[in-house]
């Protein structure tokens, strides 16, 4: 009886061990942590202007897309980890990102039906971004495990687009590259927090009229984005 008491209690201050030696790794652990996921909203141009035809809409930014969403998947590289401070300079490197808006379809209709031309078809009104990002990016631990992080960054990758406007069309068959910078900021408490980006350029388009078959455009792209931030 004795043997099995005193196994138990063996067992019993080993496991106790374990668990402070995990606490204690778990809260000496830098506030500077690396990786990141992040999932939000994303708000993609402004909304189409009556007044204007569909190709000066696109080129003023006015994409008539509803709010859509967001996920991205990154990286953050620091310089000099081991080192105390309260400031830490790196690389940011979104390794995945994936930008999804719909046209606004109500708004889309009263738009067409208010200019000469309609017939819109509005059942594959979608914009798809892909892309990776990389800059630099500075982080500032003022007290505890808040850190806000300021990065600035070039963003590259593709857009595929289904969007169909009177008279113009922005065909799927297409592949567009898109590069333009970005530029962001997080505030975070150890694992969770809040991040905000915002891109904005003028890319080439694809697209098709009543007077060519396939021809390009710069068209002005602003995307801001809202997230939850979880830092692995």
């Amino acid at each position: 009886m004795k043997k099995a008491i005193l196994s138990l209690l063996l067992r019993l201050s080993f496991f106790i061990a374990l668990l402070l030696v995990s606490l204690a790794g778990i809260s000496q652990r830098s506030p500077f942590r690396k990786g990141y996921l992040r999932l939000g909203i994303s708000h993609f141009g402004s909304a189409l202007d009556n007044a204007m035809d569909p190709l000066s809409n696109l080129s003023k930014g006015n994409w008539g897309l509803q709010t859509g969403y967001v996920l991205e998947r990154g990286r953050t590289y620091y310089f000099g980890l081991g080192r105390p401070g309260i400031i830490k300079a790196g690389i940011d490197w979104t390794q995945l990102g994936i930008n999804f808006n719909q046209v606004d379809k109500e708004h889309l209709s009263a738009y067409a039906a208010s200019g000469s031309s309609a017939g819109t078809d509005e059942e594959n009104g979608v914009s798809v971004l892909m892309y990776m990002k990389l800059g630099p990016s500075v982080s500032f631990n003022p007290v505890d495990f808040l850190v806000v992080d300021l990065r600035a960054q070039v963003m590259g990758g593709i857009a595929l687009n289904k969007l169909n406007y009177p008279d113009l069309e922005l065909p799927s068959d297409k592949i567009n590259t898109v590069v333009m910078p970005s530029f962001g900021a997080t505030v975070r408490w150890k694992f969770i927090g809040v991040a905000v980006d915002y891109m904005t350029g003028n890319p080439q388009y694809h697209y098709n009229d009543a007077s060519t078959d396939d021809a390009k455009a710069k068209f002005k792209t602003n995307i801001f984005q809202v997230k939850l931030n979880l830092t692995l």
